[in-house]
């Protein structure tokens, strides 16, 4: 008897745990469904079912405290497919973005709004581009589906699911998460809004944290050698660059034969370096500026043919072998103001493949400083990138003392463009700059044809200080 209630009893255990289980399974995954795919089912299972639809096999790359983020293609309808996936290996989000225009895509588009209206109403979205957007969200706010369509026809366009508690409750570990989501365009500035007053600074933190993976790419990059010169085609027959330098024509020609003895200088419309055996290399010489009580002038030299050289080679996402780094000279004048008596050079970005020198200028005050301003182009195996950066130098040291980026331009290997101007959020005139480390700023994020504003936690870098590779990365 007593063997009897317990086999009972273990019945009904079973069959409440099963029961159990099948009903948290279904309020565990979204009721908006697309095709194959919803929000909260086993990424495994999603992959599983595209087998006859899937043109490839998705590609996932880790991002950060065991999220991942997994790109591929489908067939029908013809679709670019970003899900990622979390931890436990669940669908936390799914951007489906439709490239064909069918009769099938508009019948899909139809049906979709009346399914998920069936669960809640749909609420319109409001986005810069053409695209007519319409958001469902589940009674509890767990699960939302977006869908947008374009044209006369209102072809379907894109379709995101995704699990709202999930990506809403991000520990601060996965933080760095959601910055790489934003910058995709995969969420919108409410959600990083809304992490933001929920623990301030924390996602500053979390862009120092996703910045790290960029920063042994710069010490990679300041142990590379310089790159040898590189010919040009010939040399120009004019004589423009040499009239506007005017007076200071000697004392740039002293100062480069000092630096390079075994080259000689050509001022023509450009500006070459010719060895010994005729070959000439384009360079640039900025216009030389007057510093310490005119006891010396400061010029910069761009390598631009090294430059264009290293820039074609990370364009295409290859890695680079050397540097083709600007130089700041400042020449030691006599007391005729005539002749050179020595020179110093500074390369003032040190962890950028390539640079080159606009302009410079000297500030006045009582303590005066050269301010240069410099775009630096950096570049990995998936992106390149460049800043333009203003260094403030000292000129007893001749060491950069401050630094500030102005612009922030980027691309990767999937085509998503991102442009960030920080002007608005630095002061002006020749003092210090405010830091922008942990400062929220706003991307503009161009993919798959549209653009859209995204925020973003810019990085301190190290010291508190900017640096290229780690603001790069971020985005």
């Amino acid at each position: 008897m007593r063997n009897a209630r317990i086999a009972i009893l273990g019945a009904v255990l079973i069959a409440a745990a099963y029961f159990g289980y099948r009903a948290y399974d279904r309020h565990s995954q979204s009721p908006f469904v697309f095709g194959l795919a919803r929000a909260g089912e086993r990424y495994d299972s999603y992959v599983a079912a595209l087998k006859d639809s899937s043109q490839d096999e998705p590609r996932c790359s880790d991002l950060v405290a065991g999220y991942r983020i997994c790109r591929g293609t489908l067939m029908r309808p013809q679709s670019a497919v970003i899900v990622v996936v979390d931890p436990r290996g669940r669908v936390v989000l799914l951007d489906q973005r439709i490239v064909e225009t069918s009769t099938e895509t508009r019948r899909a588009a139809t049906e979709l709004a009346t399914r998920w209206t069936q669960e809640s109403p749909a609420t319109p979205v409001k986005r810069p581009d053409a695209a007519d957007v319409k958001r469902w969200s589940s009674d509890d706010n767990r699960w939302s589906a977006t869908m947008s369509t374009r044209g006369p026809a209102r072809s379907l366009d894109e379709v995101v699911l995704i699990d709202e508690k999930t990506l809403g409750t991000l520990s601060a570990a996965a933080l760095p998460t959601l910055l790489v989501l934003s910058r995709e365009g995969l969420v919108g500035p409410e959600l990083v809004d809304a992490t933001e007053r929920r623990a301030p600074g924390a996602l500053a933190k979390a862009a120092d944290r996703l910045a790290a993976g960029g920063r042994p790419s710069a010490s990679a990059a300041s142990q590379l050698p310089a790159c040898g010169p590189q010919a040009s085609l010939g040399i120009d027959p004019g004589m423009a660059r040499r009239t506007s330098l005017g007076a200071n024509v000697e004392i740039v020609t002293q100062a480069m034969a000092q630096l390079f003895p075994d080259r000689r200088l050509e001022l023509r419309d450009s500006v070459y370096l010719v060895d010994g055996d005729g070959v000439p290399e384009l360079i640039e010489v900025t216009d030389p500026v007057p510093v310490r009580n005119g006891a010396a002038l400061a010029f910069a030299v761009n390598y631009s043919g090294r430059a264009s050289a290293v820039a074609s080679r990370i364009q295409t996402f290859d890695a680079a072998s050397c540097r083709a780094s600007a130089e700041v000279i400042v020449a030691r004048l006599d007391r005729s103001r005539r002749k050179v008596t020595g020179i110093e050079r500074l390369t003032p970005d040190e962890e950028a493949l390539a640079s080159r020198v606009v302009e410079m200028r000297a500030t006045t005050g009582k303590e005066q400083r050269l301010l240069v301003h410099t775009v630096g182009t950096y570049g990995a195996t998936e992106w390149y990138g460049e800043v333009d950066w203003m260094d403030a130098v000292a000129l007893d040291s001749l060491h950069v003392v401050d630094r500030w980026p102005v612009t922030l331009a980027k691309i990767d290997s999937d085509s998503r463009v991102a442009a960030v101007d920080l002007q608005p959020i630095v002061a002006s005139g020749d003092a210090p700059r405010s830091s922008v480390g942990g400062k929220r700023v706003t991307a503009v994020v161009q993919a798959h044809g549209g653009s859209r504003a995204q925020p973003l936690f810019l990085p301190s870098g190290p010291q508190g200080r900017p640096d290229g590779w780690a603001m790069l990365t971020v985005l």
